[in-house]
């Protein structure tokens, strides 16, 4: 399965004989000869109880269906990622492999996270009348 996402970025998922599922992708958004692959890993999704049918033996089931499942990137750190991000020069990867920080307060004690958001609503929000 082949799909081009909304930047032009040429995406691919393949389902090997092997029974593993493997994403495709160019190294750089502008280079497209060198590939990248990364495995899929499934993991099982809850589902809530009220959706469920009771068996005789005490079991649950869902209705007619399977499992519902997610499928998790597995980058080359060992990493089960939900996405990949794109850095400025064009490197593909996930915010581990990236050395990206993708949580830059988490540092921030408490009141500076406070003083943080109230910067950001005044930056968003000016206030009109004059300060005196």
């Amino acid at each position: 399965m082949t799909a081009c996402s909304p930047e032009g970025l040429m995406v691919r998922v393949e389902h090997r004989d092997d029974g593993s599922w493997w994403l495709m992708l160019p190294d750089r958004m502008e280079n497209a000869t060198a590939v990248l692959t990364y495995p899929l890993v499934v993991q099982p999704m809850s589902v809530p109880k009220r959706r469920l049918i009771r068996q005789r033996d005490s079991t649950y089931r869902l209705p007619g269906l399977r499992q519902p499942v997610r499928f998790l990137i597995q980058d080359t750190t060992g990493r089960r990622v939900r996405c990949l991000l794109a850095a400025d020069d064009g490197r593909i990867g996930s915010a581990h492999e990236l050395g990206m920080d993708t949580h830059p307060t988490k540092h921030f004690t408490p009141l500076q996270r406070l003083q943080r958001r109230q910067d950001k609503v005044r930056e968003q929000f000016p206030l009109e009348a004059p300060t005196s």
